[in-house]
């Protein structure tokens, strides 16, 4: 009697947290227009119990704004703005180029061109209501663009984008200013061809790490290229990374444990004629630059890239980027741009993966450009659209946003358990498979029955998606298999067994009392 007391009140507490979790979270899955000529959201911050996206607005002379939309936390629009100058374009930035500042405002960093085609790194300073505090426009004879910015703890600003030192020669480039744009020191970084600064971050010792890609160094095409400099921006050391092929600009954070994560993609190989076949790329680095831990996610697609990485306060990694879908595709798995989030261990193993669209039609395009945590413990991304029939409007471009809960879920409850990267779930009720006891005290046994030899491979998984316990990946005969697991040692709670045979995936639930 007591255990079965016990039982029911597990269940019931499961229950009820299932319930509160899946009314706390809130879901959206929005396409947004500036002023009916289309647009792009590339960044997203968390504020005031909703958002803030920066991108481009379009108008309907072709010339493009720089715009800010404010959505409350439903993703219901507020208000939205346009920034223009005369005779000038602006551009939408890049991931996560726009940033709040510590008086409560915000800076965004991102370029503006002439009509001759002159590009110019252009800086806005913004108060609380998204009004123009001030503007900065950097240039030199030769182009020069803004990819990101970060707020200093002297309340200035670092930018770090691209500076063209000659008709030739190409660097990455960190501009620091004071609070008031006063340019203090800007400092160069790359070799004799090309390296375009991506991303920036500060880092505990009061200095910068710094993501691009470089054709001076490495192999073959462009590389993933990283820089550590010190806190007046001298350099101190570089690592490339890549192959024979294109490889991503970098995407780099700090971790709580004093080292960087890293994200980009890498092309593998290349089809005929000349089509690139990328994985995404996470890395952890040490403070010096040594590797820590280097692996590939995914299917080989046409595209794959980080635009956005993350520490999850329990250590876990989360990724939100871009890769092509297989619908429509030539050869497969070249298809249109779809975005996708990964989530990982503090060891780089994948927890979960999923990919994203607004416009479904298969040969629209749904770019994922930026995604932060949110405060119920989800995400939040932004990008934006093109729409190709049977999508409508056919042709025009517009800002995305979506938010997804901790699992990606765009739905509550879509999935009790994850899906692995490049294998397809099966439904948890498959009647080939059942698992006893359950509810245990200690062991359980999985039994199973297949049709041909199979590799079969097992992992446990807490609440979280930590692995708990695992199983080998080895051959089993067809027929009636048996494997028995040991739970002794694991806590009282709800657990998930996630056993792949071949390239399926069954989940089934698993209560330890």
């Amino acid at each position: 009697m007591r255990i079965q007391c016990k039982i029911k009140s597990i269940l019931f507490l499961l229950l009820l947290i299932i319930v509160l979790k899946s009314n706390a979270q809130i879901y959206f899955n929005n396409r947004y227009n500036y002023n009916g000529f289309g647009g792009d959201a590339p960044s997203i911050i968390a504020i005031d119990s909703g958002y803030l996206a920066a991108g481009g607005s379009y108008t309907s002379t072709g010339i493009s704004e720089m715009g800010l939309l404010r959505i409350d936390s439903l993703g219901n629009l507020l208000w939205k703005k346009s920034y223009a100058k005369p005779f000038h374009y602006y551009y939408g930035g890049y991931p996560s180029s726009l940033i709040q500042t510590t008086d409560g405002g915000f800076a965004f960093a991102s370029i503006i061109e002439d009509t001759l085609g002159n590009d110019d790194i252009i800086f806005f300073r913004f108060n609380k209501f998204g009004d123009t505090l001030w503007t900065k426009q950097i240039g030199t004879t030769f182009f020069d663009l803004g990819a990101q910015c970060r707020q200093t703890l002297d309340k200035g600003f670092v930018i770090v984008g691209t500076k063209g030192m000659s008709s030739t020669n190409i660097d990455a480039t960190l501009i620091k200013m004071d609070s008031l744009g006063n340019i203090q020191w800007q400092k160069n970084y790359g070799g004799t061809d090309e390296e375009y600064g991506y991303s920036v971050e500060l880092t505990p010792d009061g200095g910068y790490i710094i993501g691009s890609y470089t054709k001076s160094f490495g192999s073959g095409d462009f590389d993933t290229y990283i820089v550590k400099a010190d806190s007046n921006g001298n350099q101190q050391w570089q690592k490339v990374l890549g192959g024979l092929y294109f490889d991503a600009p970098a995407v780099v954070k700090n971790t709580a444990d004093g080292n960087y994560i890293v994200g980009c993609g890498k092309t593998i190989f290349q089809l005929p004629p000349g089509l690139d076949q990328a994985k995404i790329r996470v890395l952890k680095m040490n403070s010096s630059g040594g590797i820590i831990w280097d692996k590939l996610y995914g299917t080989p697609r046409l595209a794959a890239g980080a635009n956005n990485i993350h520490e999850l306060p329990d250590g876990s990694i989360i990724v939100g980027g871009l890769t092509t879908d297989t619908v429509n595709s030539t050869p497969v798995g070249n298809g249109f741009p779809q975005g996708f989030i990964l989530k990982l261990n503090s060891l780089g193993d994948s927890i979960w993966y999923r990919n994203y669209k607004k416009l479904t039609g298969g040969y629209s395009e749904n770019y994922l450009m930026d995604i932060k945590p949110t405060s119920d413990d989800g995400f939040v991304c932004s990008g934006f659209v093109s729409a190709l029939p049977p999508d409508t409007p056919a042709g025009q471009q517009d800002a995305w946003i979506f938010k997804v809960d901790g699992c990606g879920c765009l739905i509550p409850n879509c999935d009790s358990i994850c899906n692995y990267l490049g294998v397809n779930p099966v439904e948890s009720n498959n009647q080939d498979l059942i698992i006893y006891p359950n509810p245990t005290q200690s062991q359980i046994t999985i039994e199973f029955n297949i049709f041909e030899e199979k590799n079969v491979s097992i992992e446990i998984k807490n609440i979280l998606g930590q692995v708990v316990k695992s199983t080998d990946n080895k051959a089993f005969s067809s027929g009636l298999n048996k494997i028995e697991i040991d739970l002794s040692e694991l806590s009282s709670g709800l657990f998930f067994a996630q056993i792949q045979i071949g390239n399926k995936v069954i989940s089934k639930k698993i209560i330890r009392i």
